[in-house]
């Protein structure tokens, strides 16, 4: 007895989780029974049951519970509560619509009524992704409970606007897509964002605001060094010379034995004219010879060489400054996102 009934225990304890954790879904399923059976008011409290059981985030089954019990609220001549009922199924899944196949037009007419009066969106996104500046993008794809004016916003933890990323309309669906830059094109730095979508009323009023908290790091690129000046690689563009001495010499000497050497030789000639031009002459001639031979000299082959260094070197500094300028303004950007908060700020 005592062995059967410790076995009985450890049944009882194995199968008890269990058997708790169904009791949403058997809730459920017995008001779906009860509504196909026209017993409303039993109905009703199979699902409201099931509702104070169910998780806040177990979106799908309270959906189902809160569809069938505003329709059962319709055949219970509760109006009213119905649609009341109905806006909650719109804010808690907003793409949402009801199987017409499964409930007739009276309860999809209160239904439609309550969306076209509720606006409000959903989003699907990545819980993280990564991208790279100027590549790919935060991505989202937005959908509307009923056709009205959105504004999606990047904010900074404080509610302040980083960048609009979509102000329109939207009927079914509108995709977005955040490239990590703020409005003056910079890439916004590390720290906690949100993104903010509010669904707006006839006159611009937000009536509604889903967030989604954002962890955002980015990762800039290393820039690279730039190309040194090719000083060292450059060839002698000038030389000097100094071989115009001898021709300085030479011609002075000529000079002076022309005029001289005629006295020096019969010392009874006269000096002319002549002979003193001749000499100034070559004397001049060997002074300009001096003068144009002496001092520095260009080496045009090797201007040329240099300044092809020069070019090349130009060429690559300017392609490297260029490629740390779009390093610089490029990033390695990965964005976390956490759960979503709604903020409904109409009655219901």
């Amino acid at each position: 007895m005592i062995r059967t009934g410790g076995a009985a225990l450890v049944v009882a304890l194995t199968v008890a989780p269990t058997l708790q954790a169904q009791v949403p879904d058997s809730l459920i399923a017995s008001g779906v029974r009860a509504y196909r059976n026209l017993e409303f008011d039993v109905a009703a409290g199979f699902f409201t049951r099931a509702l104070t059981l169910l998780g806040v985030a177990d979106t799908a089954r309270r959906t189902e519970a809160l569809t069938y019990l505003g329709a059962t609220e319709v055949y219970r001549q509760q109006a009213d509560t119905a649609h009341a009922i109905f806006r909650r199924v719109v804010r808690l899944a907003p793409a949402h619509r009801i199987d017409r196949l499964i409930f007739p037009p009276e309860v999809t007419s209160v239904f439609d009524a309550a969306r076209r009066a509720t606006p409000a969106v959903a989003a699907r996104l990545d819980r993280e992704q990564r991208f790279r500046t100027g590549v790919g993008g935060f991505s989202a794809i937005l959908y509307g409970s009923t056709f009205h004016q959105i504004r999606v916003e990047l904010q900074r933890s404080d509610a302040s606007a980083v960048r609009t990323l979509y102000a329109g309309p939207i009927a079914d669906s509108v995709p977005t897509l955040w490239d990590g830059r703020a409005t003056d094109g910079a890439v916004v730095p590390s720290g906690r964002y949100q993104l903010a979508i509010a669904s707006l009323d006839s006159g611009g009023t937000a009536v509604r605001i889903l967030r989604f908290p954002l962890e955002v790091v980015t990762t800039r690129q290393d820039t690279m060094p730039l190309p040194p000046a090719p000083e060292a690689e450059l060839l002698p563009e000038r030389k000097t010379t100094t071989g115009g001495l001898e021709s300085l010499v030479g011609g002075l000497l000529v000079g002076v034995a022309v005029t001289a050497l005629p006295s020096s030789i019969a010392p009874d000639a006269s000096l002319s004219g002549g002979r003193f031009f001749v000499g100034g002459v070559i004397a001049v001639a060997g002074v300009v010879g001096f003068l144009t031979s002496r001092g520095d000299r260009t080496i045009p082959e090797n201007i040329a060489v240099n300044d092809s260094l020069r070019g090349a070197w130009r060429a690559a500094r300017d392609a490297a400054a260029a490629e740390n300028e779009r390093r610089r303004s490029a990033a390695d950007v990965v964005v976390r996102v956490g759960a979503p908060q709604a903020i409904d700020r109409e009655g219901s």
